[in-house]
C-alpha cells in the first residue's frame, strides 16, 4: 500500500475534478482570491472570467473540499515559502496535494503545488521519505531530499 496516495492523475485533470467550485490562485506578486472555476482546457483553466496557466502557480487552494483522511505528516520546503507542515494527501504526475493549516485560517486548507515548486520535505517516516525519494527521481525533476529522518519519539505521542 503507498504511503502517498500516488495517482497518475496531472493537475489538470485533479482541477478538471473541482470544477464549478471556488479555488484561489497564488503566484509571485499576485493573489486572485475566490473564484469559480468555470473550465480547465490543456494548458490554461479560467477562474471567474479570467484565464491562468495553473502549472506557472505557487499554490492552488480548493475550497469546499470533503476533508480525506490525514496523510503523513511532512515538513515542505518551497521555492517560495520556508518550510511549512502540512498532511500529504496526495501525489500526482506533476502535484502535491497537501492539507495545511495556517493560523490566520479556521480550518485546514486543501493545496495544490506543482511539483516544480517543492524543494524538498522533511518525512518523519523513513519508509515514505523512500518512497518520495523514488516518485521524484522516477519524475526525472531535480529535486533533492533535505532530510530524512525516522522520529520514534512522534510515534510514541500519537500513540
Amino acid at each position: 500500500m503507498s504511503f502517498l496516495h500516488t495517482t497518475r492523475m496531472d493537475l489538470l485533470e485533479r482541477l478538471t475534478l473541482h470544477l464549478k467550485r471556488d479555488i484561489a490562485l497564488l503566484a509571485e506578486g499576485f493573489e486572485s482570491g475566490a473564484g469559480v472555476l468555470n473550465q480547465v482546457g490543456k494548458r490554461f483553466i479560467r477562474v471567474d472570467e479570467r484565464y491562468f496557466v495553473p502549472a506557472s502557480m505557487q499554490e492552488i487552494v480548493l475550497f469546499d473540499v470533503r476533508k480525506k483522511e490525514e496523510g503523513p505528516r511532512v515538513n515542505v520546503r518551497t521555492a517560495y515559502a520556508d518550510i511549512f507542515e502540512a498532511d500529504l494527501l496526495r501525489t500526482g504526475s506533476d502535484f502535491v496535494e497537501l492539507l495545511v493549516n495556517r493560523v490566520e485560517e479556521e480550518e485546514g486548507l486543501v493545496i495544490l503545488i506543482p511539483l516544480g515548486r517543492i524543494l524538498g520535505s522533511n518525512v518523519s517516516s523513513h519508509d515514505v521519505c523512500a518512497e518520495l525519494g523514488e516518485l521524484l527521481a522516477a519524475r526525472s525533476l531535480a529535486f533533492r531530499i533535505s532530510m530524512c529522518v525516522t522520529n520514534s519519539n512522534n510515534a510514541r505521542t500519537k500513540a
